[in-house]
């Protein structure tokens, strides 16, 4: 009796890892190419912009982000910062020229803030060279997989210091 029950939890637990196994590439969605994937993070950016989400610009970024001296944590205080004072933020930028070299991605583009605080206020940030890099993320937590994320910019950097708009 005891040697069945042990067979049959040995044959589920089998069965389960089987089926993980079986589902992760499902689980873990499908891939664009790092051409594709690169536009439709500049979408995501400039829609998350625009709707000043903070968050979902952040999760576009890597830990070890650098832009100008500006680290990861700072660009998030930055950009709190600005949407805590600016309204109606918008971005436009230049179709990116967009350069693939293996797990390392290069966009070059032009981009040009607009906000309204007591009147009609711009910032040509100018050409920025952006780096993406593949880096490994988890999905919900558990699943593994891979996804590029900005780790530098160079370009004009983007601090206001104590004189937000």
């Amino acid at each position: 009796m005891n040697r069945t029950r042990i067979a049959i939890g040995v044959g589920v637990t089998v069965l389960v890892l089987i089926g993980v196994r079986l589902l992760l590439p499902v689980l873990q969605g499908e891939r664009l190419a790092p051409r594709q994937r690169t536009l439709e993070m500049f979408r995501l950016g400039k829609e998350a912009f625009e709707n000043e989400d903070v968050d979902t610009l952040m999760s576009l970024v890597s830990d070890d982000f650098n832009w100008g001296g500006m680290d990861a944590r700072r660009l998030r205080l930055q950009l709190v910062n600005f949407f805590k004072n600016a309204e109606q933020p918008r971005v436009e930028y230049t179709p990116p020229t967009i350069e693939v070299f293996g797990g390392r991605v290069i966009a070059r583009t032009q981009i040009k803030l607009h906000w309204r605080d007591s009147g009609p206020n711009e910032m040509d940030l100018g050409p920025i060279e952006i780096e993406l890099r593949q880096v490994s993320v988890r999905k919900w937590l558990v699943i593994p997989s891979e996804d590029l994320r900005v780790v530098r910019m160079e370009g004009m950097a983007w601090d206001f210091g104590g004189s937000l708009p």
